[in-house]
C-alpha cells in the first residue's frame, strides 16, 4: 500500500471517529448550554441572571453568566457535566 493511500485511510478513520464520538460527549447546542447555564446559576445562587455566553474550546465549553452587565459566574461543560470554574 503506498503512503498516500495509507495517509488517506488514517485521516478518513479519524474523521469518522470524530463524528461517531462527538454526540456521545455531549453534542448540545449553544442555546441549550445557555439555558442550562442560567438554570445552574439560579439553582446554585437563588438569583436569576440576564445573559449567558457560550465559548467552545474544543475539549470543553464554558458558559459565562452575566448579571447587571458583569460576569458573575463561569461554568464549564465537559462530557455532559456542568461544573463551576
Amino acid at each position: 500500500m503506498n503512503s498516500y493511500l495509507k495517509n488517506f485511510l488514517i485521516v478518513a478513520a479519524i474523521v469518522m471517529l470524530f463524528f461517531l464520538v462527538r454526540p456521545m460527549i455531549g453534542g448540545v447546542s449553544s442555546e441549550q448550554l445557555q439555558q442550562q447555564g442560567l438554570e445552574y446559576y439560579a439553582s446554585n445562587t437563588g438569583e436569576t441572571a440576564e445573559n449567558a455566553v457560550v465559548r467552545n474550546f474544543g475539549c470543553h465549553q464554558e458558559i459565562l453568566i452575566y448579571k447587571d452587565g458583569e460576569q458573575v459566574m463561569r461554568i464549564g461543560y465537559t462530557l455532559g457535566r456542568l461544573y463551576e470554574i
